[in-house]
Formats: C-alpha cells, structure tokens, sequence
C-alpha cells in the first residue's frame, strides 16, 4: 500500500512539472467581420433622353393688353399629347441638379372652337432634386412656350414651376412622373391687339434612359 501511495504521489509531481513548463493555452479569438459597404443607391450624373405622355388641361383668356381684365375666358378640354425631353444632371452626394429641355404636341382647344388649339409645347427647365435609393425626388422652374392655330395664329410664352419623382430600373432605364403648370401670355393679331393668356397644367408620365 505503501509503495501504491508513492507511486501515486510520483506521478501527480510528474505532470504537475510537465504542465509547468508547457506554454498558456491561447484565448479563443473571436473572428472580426468587416460591414458591408453602404449602398449608394442611383447614380443619375450625366446625360439622359426620353419620351412621355402629357394629360394637358387649364384655361385661356383673352384680354386688352392696355385692358386689366379679360374680356373673354375659356376652359380648356382635358386632352393627352405626347413627346419627348433631353437633359444633363449633375450628382454630389444625394443633391442632383440640371436642366432639361421637352416638347410635346399640344393639342388643347375649348368648347364651340375646335379648330382652335394649341400646336405644340416647349419647355427649358432647370430641376434641382433630392436621390433616396434608387428614386429622384425634384422640383423644376422654367420658362415655356406654346404655339396657337387660330384665325391668327401666335405664340405665348412665360414661367412655368412644377415636381416630379423619378425612379431608376437597372443601371440606366427610368421611369417618373411630373406635374407641370405654365403661365405664357402671348399677342395675337388680326383685328386688333389682343393678348392671349394661357394657363397649361401638365401631369406627364416618363419614360427614359441614362446614358
């Protein structure tokens, strides 16, 4: 029993002073994951073509232009024309900025004057707007132009102002909507001077691709 003990005793001693002399275990290392790049959402920077379709309403007046008031006032009927815009923006961070030029075909008359109607609308605008993701968020101040068919034909123009989103499908193609309203004034000739004072409102639907 004696001899049992010692041997016991021994051994304990042996590994005591083998586990002495052996290095620390490690801590375990807990492996550290970069995050993942934020994503910058569209990249709207450069030059962008499309077409659109324009649901077109408002009223014309027509007045003296030494008179203050207008002698004769129409109701446009509601009427849908079509065309196409061009621009450039211009992106920093999530402010996106730029100017546009469209056209559409016009196309609005009012009740009893068929034959009289608008013949085409022009607009240059600048747009100053807001990117969140993959959507552009923006408001447009311009000046406009329109061309009227009548006994005397003639043209009006003058400021315009509205909003508009749009929203990037892919790497290039974009689809938006914009609302747009126009105030021209214009002098029309035949029997006397007459001013013509048309105000266009414009709901568009876009579509287009970023080059």
């Amino acid at each position: 029993m004696k001899n049992v003990l010692l041997t016991t005793v021994a051994s304990f001693a042996f590994a005591g002073a083998a586990l002495a002399g052996s290095p620390a275990p490690m801590a375990p290392v807990t492996p550290v994951v970069a995050p993942a790049a934020a994503s910058t959402g569209a990249d709207w920077g450069g030059f962008y073509a499309g077409g659109l379709v324009s649901f077109d309403s408002g009223n014309l007046g027509y007045a003296n232009p030494a008179g203050t008031a207008p002698f004769a006032s129409y109701t446009y009927i509601p009427s849908t024309s079509y065309g196409g815009f061009a621009g450039y923006n211009i992106q920093h961070g999530n402010l996106v900025f730029g100017a546009e030029a469209a056209y559409n075909s016009g196309g609005v008359a009012y009740p009893g004057f068929p034959s009289e109607a608008t013949t085409y609308a022009a607009d240059l605008k600048g747009r100053v707007g807001f990117a969140a993701g993959n959507a552009l968020i923006y408001g447009v101040l311009g000046y406009s132009f329109t061309g009227w068919k009548t006994l005397a034909s003639y043209t009006a123009s003058g400021l315009s102002y509205g909003a508009g989103i749009d929203y990037m499908i892919g790497d290039h193609l974009f689809v938006g909507a914009e609302y747009l309203a126009r105030d021209m004034r214009g002098l029309r000739g035949g029997t006397g001077p007459i001013e013509g004072h048309s105000q266009l409102q414009s709901g568009e639907l876009r579509v287009g691709w970023r080059f």
